[in-house]
């Protein structure tokens, strides 16, 4: 009757392993063994030498060890690597540390560490994308929103197609209140499901839906893509003085009124009851602002917000009005920052426009 062993023998992590009365695959003849070597400095962790497994004589398909099989994870720790080896291994954990982070700062929106506004949703509706989609997902091109005739089915009956508020001009849905500065890329600019644009089927005009992925990170970048910020929707709820911004929908605030129904479609956010970020639904020149909190006896009842441009996209225009714009790419950083500054310096006082939002007095240091 054979006694051959049949299963594997039993090993020791970590071990060298010599074999004896075969090559130890299976199966293994009665009496075949497997001798076990630990070649870290202090050897095996129960003090021996070496260990064995040894296939049965008696018998069949046992294996006798002088070694706890349970233990065997324990018994021989790994041998230590030498210091190049070591070393070279570091390295690599770096460098892959590194492309990691490269690749989670790349879904962040980022260029060498600067932040760069999201080509893809933030918000399920988009009010605030500022991309560059420019046909419906059906594949039809997309209508520029300041062309003619689309201003005259606005003005004919908002409801229809836009699904717009009457009381607001045609101008006021889009962010910056500049329909021209947004080209013929989709956007929702009367907060329909998602970004949406106007397509020409043979003459006849209607809206369409564009498809334009969601980000897999929704966190809004806390810097502008434009001079006037229509689109941040960052947290900033500091002016440049460093007073705190009041609530939008504080019946305190001198603009609660005005922002009641559809004037909230102007902000390129829902409000809440505790939204107090800086915010530009005016179109003003200077930037996202709010209204002052506490101003400490400064007497001013509005400021602007310190709301830092996004890392500029090569040759792209970032501002809105005529030749007071210029390529972000040929400005330098520290002109463009020095041009920033002084156009901050000179924010002292505010007035009212006549739809009732603040703006401010504005020297020539944007021009």
């Amino acid at each position: 009757m054979s006694v051959l062993c049949l299963t594997p023998y039993p090993n020791i992590e970590n071990a060298e392993k010599a074999f004896e009365g075969g090559s130890g695959e299976n199966p293994i003849q009665p009496g075949g063994k497997v001798t076990f070597t630990c070649k870290h400095p202090r050897g095996f962790t129960d003090g021996s030498k070496t260990h064995e497994a040894t296939c049965s004589l008696a018998v069949p398909d046992v294996w006798c060890t002088t070694f706890v099989k349970e233990e065997t994870a324990l018994l021989c720790p790994p041998p230590r690597k030498h210091v190049s080896e070591t070393k070279r291994e570091k390295e690599a954990v770096k460098k892959r540390a590194n492309a990691r982070e490269e690749r989670e700062t790349a879904k962040r929106g980022k260029v060498n560490g600067k932040v760069v506004y999201p080509n893809c949703l933030l918000t399920e509706k988009g009010k605030e994308y500022k991309g560059k989609v420019n046909v419906t997902e059906t594949g039809k091109s997309c209508l520029r929103w300041d062309a003619p005739e689309l201003k005259k089915i606005y003005d004919a009956n908002p409801t229809y197609q836009f699904d717009a508020y009457p009381e607001l001009f045609y101008e006021e849905f889009f962010l910056n209140l500049n329909p021209a500065s947004h080209e013929n890329f989709c956007r929702n600019p009367t907060m329909k499901n998602r970004p949406w644009c106007f397509v020409d089927d043979d003459g006849k005009i209607h809206s369409e839906y564009c498809r334009i992925p969601l980000c897999d990170d929704t966190r809004a970048p806390e810097c502008k893509l434009t001079q006037k910020g229509g689109e941040y929707m960052g947290v900033k709820s500091r002016t440049i003085s460093g007073f705190p911004c009041n609530s939008w929908l504080d019946p305190k605030n001198q603009e609660y009124e005005r922002i009641q129904e559809s004037k909230r479609l102007t902000f390129s956010d829902p409000l809440t009851a505790t939204h107090n970020y800086c915010r530009n639904p005016n179109g003003s020149p200077g930037g996202p602002w709010c209204s002052i909190k506490d101003t400490g006896g400064s007497g001013l009842q509005f400021e602007y917000c310190d709301v830092p441009f996004c890392a500029p996209e090569a040759g792209e225009r970032k501002c809105e009005t005529g030749n007071q714009c210029e390529s972000m790419v040929d400005m330098s950083t520290s002109s463009f920052n020095a041009r920033r500054d002084t156009l901050n310096k000179t924010i002292h006082s505010f007035r009212t426009d006549t739809s009732g939002y603040a703006l401010d007095i504005i020297s020539d240091a944007i021009s």
